[in-house]
């Protein structure tokens, strides 16, 4: 990014525009180091997409719970989708409520530091992908993307990416080949079938 322009990343622009065509929902992981501009490529490429909502997950403070991340989720939703705000005890309602509005329109959906999002509920990724099985998923104009940056995040999104299962949620891509520390990071944490699949997709 340059005064303000978007420079680079045609490679990106053009698997985020593959995904898009796709006549079914596509999943993907936007992994890779802080600053190195996740969230600006996404929000480049969300400008030839007609429905387009971003919310961040807050980040780490003492004494944060589950319900200040729900609250938080609930208030962004209300603002970006003129819904009134409502509070939610879980956050397998929250995905329901965020999966109904949109219904079947053209939507790209961008959950940035989903693992601080998640971080509160150990049950986090498993509710994700009840509803992306009962509801996102129906969509096939959707395009449901998660961005993490720092270790555990990186952790977080794997564990939804495990859950979900790379063989059933199409696609689970590649952004940002930059990150090549992935394959340090998976040995340390043991995640050998990740390592494998990186290195298969030729990203490692």
């Amino acid at each position: 990014v340059m005064n303000g322009l978007f420079w680079g990343r045609e490679a990106e622009l053009k698997d985020l525009a593959r995904i898009d065509q796709q006549k079914k929902a596509g999943l993907v992981v936007c992994l890779g180091r802080r600053r190195i501009g996740k969230s600006r490529l996404i929000q480049e490429f969300a400008k030839n997409i007609p429905n387009f909502i971003e919310i961040q997950g807050l980040g780490p403070r003492e004494s944060q719970t589950n319900q200040d991340q729900l609250n938080w989720f609930a208030k962004e939703l209300a603002r970006q989708t003129k819904m009134p705000e409502v509070i939610y005890k879980d956050w397998g309602d929250a995905f329901q409520v965020l999966a109904t509005y949109f219904g079947n329109k053209h939507t790209l959906i961008f959950l940035d530091e989903i693992s601080w999002m998640g971080q509160h509920d150990p049950d986090f990724a498993g509710k994700l992908k009840i509803a992306w099985d009962l509801y996102f998923k129906k969509n096939s104009k959707l395009i449901y993307y998660g961005g993490d940056s720092d270790a555990p995040g990186k952790a977080a999104s794997y564990l939804i990416t495990q859950q979900f299962g790379f063989k059933h949620i199409n696609p689970v891509d590649r952004l940002l080949p930059e990150t090549k520390d992935w394959a340090d990071w998976a040995k340390i944490t043991n995640l050998k079938t990740i390592e494998d699949y990186f290195k298969l997709k030729n990203i490692i």
